[in-house]
């Protein structure tokens, strides 16, 4: 057999492993690898089931004790903002702002967005700066969906992006929004950032 017909059938033999790999993950409710995060990633985003609501594309946190399930992505936002986009991009962001020392939450206006909020995060590396984490649909109340969003973190459920319930026990002010994650991060993400910082 010719140099090329082997390279050929080892290409071959590579994609169809690779292919098995990606069903099986899907198969046992996990993300894909390699589509969105890193293995040591601590966000990541997982095609999960939900009784009587079928698979929802949902950003998970694992931490100290396992994973936790936490946004779930149900809403579309036009053009080519599906579920799987939208998860992906929010756990990439969580991402890199964990690994830049992971603070707050909070939400501003956005002046590419007059008519939404975003809610944003604020690491040890950014400072005062509070980076886009999600934009909000028109109408959607900043204030409650951050409450929901750290309401699902405390009580290590899931929340809809874009939420927009009052949230049952007040877990933030009006007056000063910001919601320091020391009590739900792990030990390991509220060390993160320090060598960034210096």
């Amino acid at each position: 057999m010719s140099l090329v017909k082997t390279g050929l059938v080892v290409a071959i033999i590579s994609v169809v492993i690779g292919a098995a790999a990606l069903a099986n993950d899907i198969i046992n409710n996990q993300k894909p690898p390699l589509l969105f995060s890193g293995k040591n990633d601590r966000f990541t985003c997982e095609l999960r089931p939900y009784s009587n609501e079928g698979e929802i594309w949902t950003v998970v946190y694992h931490n100290d004790k396992g994973k936790q399930p936490w946004l779930r992505m149900v809403n579309t936002f036009g053009g080519d903002w599906n579920t799987l986009k939208r998860c992906g991009e929010i756990e990439s962001r969580l991402e890199r702002y964990r690994q830049h020392g992971l603070t707050a939450f909070d939400y501003r206006p956005d002046p590419k967005t007059p008519r939404q909020s975003v809610i944003c995060a604020k690491t040890k590396l950014s400072g005062d700066n509070c980076n886009l984490l999600v934009t909000l649909d028109v109408g959607v109340d900043p204030y409650q969906s951050l409450s929901k969003m750290i309401e699902a973190l405390k009580n290590k459920n899931t929340v809809d992006q874009n939420s927009n319930g009052e949230p049952s026990a007040p877990l933030l002010s009006p007056a000063s929004p910001s919601v320091h994650l020391g009590n739900f991060l792990a030990t390991q993400d509220l060390n993160a950032g320090e060598t960034a910082k210096k």
